[in-house]
């Protein structure tokens, strides 16, 4: 075999293996559920800057796809928080006006550290009760630099059945 036909045949072998790898990393949106439907992607945060809407949507994907009692088992999701400057983070879970998990974490200076957000009792039983509902939690996350404003974004994610 010549060089002239080997080359378009790995050329097409490195294109398929790459669309392969592209529909697996895009496979969550792919498959059709749109963000803030059922078992579905969070929808897009409103407001608030980068640290926040980061995340927001890291903590809005970890929760998405669970149900509300497979959600009341886990307990508790770690996120890592890229802090632009010294402050504190905290984010909020809440439906229908009730707090169901909450969690904060500091650091004196910018750089990375772990958010651990933490259900309830009370969150954990709203969630066991829910009877196979699709549930609509709501993301408040707050990033409360030591020098500056205090930044919010909020993001809904709605759990599957």
């Amino acid at each position: 075999m010549g060089k002239g036909k080997l080359y378009p045949r790995i050329t097409a072998v490195l294109v398929v293996v790459g669309l392969v790898f592209a529909s697996m990393a895009g496979a969550y949106v792919i498959h059709g559920i749109k963000p803030g439907k059922p078992g579905g992607p969070p929808t897009k945060p409103k407001k608030g800057n980068k640290t926040t809407k980061k995340g927001a949507t890291a903590l809005g994907d970890k929760i998405a796809g669970f149900t509300g009692s497979e959600l009341a088992k886990i307990g508790k999701f770690t996120i890592t928080v890229k802090f632009p400057s010294g402050g504190v983070v905290s984010a909020k879970i809440t439906s229908a006006g009730k707090t169901l998990a909450s969690g904060t974490s500091s650091k004196a200076s910018k750089g990375n550290k772990k958010l651990t957000v933490t259900f309830n009792k009370a969150g954990k039983k709203f969630l066991n009760s829910t009877n196979g509902q699709s549930i609509q939690l709501t993301i408040h996350f707050s990033f409360n630099p030591n020098k500056g404003k205090t930044q919010t974004s909020t993001t809904t994610v709605r759990l599957d059945r």
